[in-house]
């Protein structure tokens, strides 16, 4: 259900006199935070750290204002073995190890969760070990949505919505974690009927999310390759988005007032 498991102190930006509002919270952060920063230089980030030694060191106020009336934003772990995203409710406080986007529809969920998105960022990412080291600033800053990306979608906000709840769906009945569904659905021998539903609906979406850039000509490949002429119809699929991407991202760069498309803030508390 994508819930969390642990709760932390965050005193945000309040002064130390605001703090002791709370004294038994601020009790706790003195103990285990406060000998640390103690031992930070007196100079530098690290001053402040030390002076400010009751709030986070790198509380990411940009993040924070982006999130400002939102309800939810879409995140994605740093490093993946499945590119993943899901929505998050914005009172969270977020890991240093996730990307955090200041995105709320289904339409941003099926866009980025396409395999068109998926192609890009594995090209302008790199690896940790057997992992995708996701980078926004390098996969999703330079990723051109379909124009006008502000227009509502209401193919890929539908296919979204659907894939989103179909996932849920599963993800709480089989009691698995999101990594553990997408090796499902990349088995060839897994049948069970909810992952055949699972690759049904990833199909679609990126039918949609194709037809949104207008790219009726192009056959979207099995989710799940189960022969050699599917894998060779996969691999010249990504090879052809990837080029209409690099295409469109040159466009983009060259047109007036060129700036990044999708806003993100990464989160990064300390």
């Amino acid at each position: 259900d994508q819930s969390f498991n642990r709760h932390v102190i965050d005193f945000d930006d309040l002064s130390l006199d605001r703090a002791h509002s709370w004294p038994e919270l601020l009790a706790i952060v003195r103990e285990r935070v406060l000998p640390v920063r103690a031992q930070l230089k007196d100079h530098g980030v690290d001053l402040g750290h030390k002076q400010r030694w009751w709030q986070f060191a790198n509380p990411r106020p940009e993040l924070r204002a982006a999130l400002a009336g939102r309800t939810r934003c879409l995140v994605a772990p740093r490093v993946t073995k499945h590119l993943t995203f899901a929505f998050q409710p914005t009172d969270r406080v977020f890991s240093d190890q996730l990307c955090v986007f200041a995105l709320d529809g289904y339409d941003s969920f099926a866009l980025l969760q396409s395999r068109l998105h998926e192609s890009w960022a594995r090209l302008h990412s790199s690896t940790l070990g057997e992992g995708l080291r996701y980078t926004p600033s390098d996969s999703v800053e330079t990723f051109v949505p379909p124009h006008p990306w502000r227009r509502r979608h209401d193919r890929l906000h539908g296919i979204g919505e659907r894939l989103y709840h179909a996932r849920a769906r599963h993800l709480i009945a089989s009691r698995l974690g999101l990594t553990q569904v997408y090796n499902q659905i990349a088995d060839r021998s897994c049948r069970t009927e909810p992952v055949l539903e699972l690759r049904h609906l990833h199909e679609e979406l990126d039918r949609a999310a194709l037809d949104a850039y207008g790219w009726h000509d192009l056959t979207v490949p099995p989710i799940c390759p189960t022969e050699s002429a599917e894998q060779e119809q996969l691999d010249a699929f990504r090879d052809e988005v990837v080029q209409r991407l690099y295409d469109l991202n040159q466009k983009a760069a060259e047109s007036p007032g060129h700036q990044a498309i999708i806003p993100v803030e990464p989160a990064t508390p300390g």
